[in-house]
């Protein structure tokens, strides 16, 4: 427990040193709790030192719940969104997109939540990330969400798609 704590102490140093040595921690211990304090501590160092760090461990660690804690601490930086975003668009890995659209959504408002979700299901190369977009979109429950659900039911290229907006709609 004070390995855990000190991690966290370590995350208000803005130091290269710091954020060297926090990255070992974060892709080298086996024990995922001090891992992810690690990615934790580096998403909250001041001036954003440690964000390349945390993107870096995202794009690359194997371990699905680090990168999930990657993306979330890239989702609470103030930079984080256009991070997230250019992960989605850009990476070729289909669940470190998908991990990273879930950290996206639960980033920015829900109404730029939104936009960026129509966007993925117009445009994506992914099937799986394009349905993911909409399930996101559904998870909103809220009137501008339905509402973009109905419209993907209505007129997206994609006609998989289309059926599953439809059954999100019926289910409701």
């Amino acid at each position: 427990m004070a390995a855990h704590s000190s991690i966290e102490a370590l995350g208000h140093r803005s130091e290269q040193r710091v954020v060297d040595f926090l990255t070992r921690i974060a892709t080298s211990t086996t024990d995922d709790e001090a891992a992810e304090e690690a990615i934790e501590a580096l998403g909250n160092m001041k001036d954003g030192i440690g964000l390349e760090a945390v993107t870096r461990i995202a794009r690359t660690t194997r371990s699905s719940n680090i990168r999930e804690a990657a993306f979330e601490a890239i989702g609470n930086s103030k930079r984080g969104e256009p991070l997230l975003a250019s992960i989605v668009k850009g990476e070729q890995d289909v669940e470190q997109r998908m991990q990273a659209l879930e950290a996206y959504a639960d980033a920015v408002k829900q109404s730029q939540a939104i936009v960026f979700l129509e966007s993925v299901m117009r445009t994506d190369r992914s099937r799986e990330v394009r349905i993911r977009a909409l399930e996101l979109l559904a998870d909103f429950e809220s009137s501008p969400a339905i509402a973009a659900v109905r419209r993907v039911a209505s007129s997206n290229a994609d006609p998989d798609l289309r059926n599953r907006a439809v059954e999100i709609l019926n289910d409701r």
